[in-house]
């Protein structure tokens, strides 16, 4: 969560709202009740009736505004002190975000917890990361429940569930007609500590199949782009042809050691960064099928079983 005074202000530090909202899994879709009292989500988390499920929390003031754990008088002089001012941090009332001006909205609220300890575990923003020892799935019919699709397309068609000849299961991936840099991608979530990985020598696997004998992409995994203004999220790539797959409308299976991928610098704030030795196998981020050499005009490509394995 983070803050900001007036819409010209800027963003304060984000910090975490703790193990309560933040899950190592994926969530989405957060929404405030109409009273303020309430913060929806979908979440994925274990225990859930099904895949996506609506989870809620209840929104709590910050009402300690001197930081000593109490609420108390020192705490009602602070208001009284900006009163009729706007000033967000003890503009507290009506919930959850108050109204522009420390008035009687803002005791009201105070009052409610005066007396009370509180505590505010709010911890600064930092990635997840998960150290990966074993293999791990990547796609098989669906995105797992710790990773979500993170796809960019402008033109053609794309699907992740096409039945049409599976190697495994009920889908594959199927492209056609993608423009040039349009990518099919994978996030991560928790993010990725690889580093064993490469070290003991896992690959990338997938099976592929396509149709056309010049068609060219790459596979990539991207890091985690630091607070390091000089950081970007780099990349490690390698391309795929038909030297490594006859383009013969048969589905093959690719095999590639992780150590084998080369950096390819970083797209970053509109600006190209060329290779600078900084892509960080403990912190990667996505995974992505990316048509960077060219479009796929009259051209069509499935994908299946990808995974990382020893």
């Amino acid at each position: 969560m983070t803050r900001r005074r007036t819409l010209s202000d800027p963003w304060e530090d984000a910090v975490n709202l703790g193990s309560t909202i933040n899950c190592p899994v994926y969530e989405e879709c957060a929404y405030i009740s109409a009273d303020g009292s309430t913060l929806y989500w979908d979440c994925q988390r274990p225990g859930s009736y099904g895949g996506h499920d609506i989870w809620q929390a209840s929104v709590e003031p910050v009402v300690d505004f001197n930081g000593d754990g109490i609420v108390g008088l020192d705490d009602l002089m602070i208001l009284i002190e900006y009163w009729d001012q706007d000033n967000p941090s003890v503009d507290i009332g009506p919930m959850p975000w108050g109204d522009g001006v420390v008035n009687d909205a803002d005791i009201e609220i105070l009052l409610k917890y005066w007396g009370q300890e509180v505590d505010y575990p709010m911890e600064p923003y930092e990635p997840m990361i998960i150290q990966d020892n074993t293999g791990f799935q990547i796609y098989a019919d669906q995105n797992t429940p710790d990773m979500f699709v993170s796809s960019y397309i402008s033109q053609g068609e794309m699907s992740y569930y096409d039945q049409t000849d599976p190697t495994e299961g009920d889908c594959c991936i199927y492209c056609a007609g993608l423009a040039r840099y349009n990518h099919i991608g994978f996030d991560f979530w928790p993010d990725r500590d690889m580093t064993l990985l490469v070290q003991e020598g896992y690959a990338l696997e997938f099976w592929i199949r396509g149709d056309s004998l010049n068609g060219r992409f790459d596979v990539r995994f991207i890091d985690t782009k630091t607070d390091d203004p000089v950081d970007h999220p780099w990349r490690m790539r390698k391309t795929i042809s038909k030297s490594l797959a006859p383009w013969d409308g048969q589905w093959h299976q690719i095999r590639m050691p992780l150590k084998d991928f080369s950096e390819h610098g970083s797209w970053d704030d509109n600006s190209w960064f060329n290779p600078q030795g900084d892509f960080d196998w403990a912190a990667v981020d996505r995974f992505e099928i990316v048509a960077e050499h060219h479009d796929f005009e009259g051209m069509q490509f499935w994908f299946d079983d990808i995974k990382i394995t020893e």
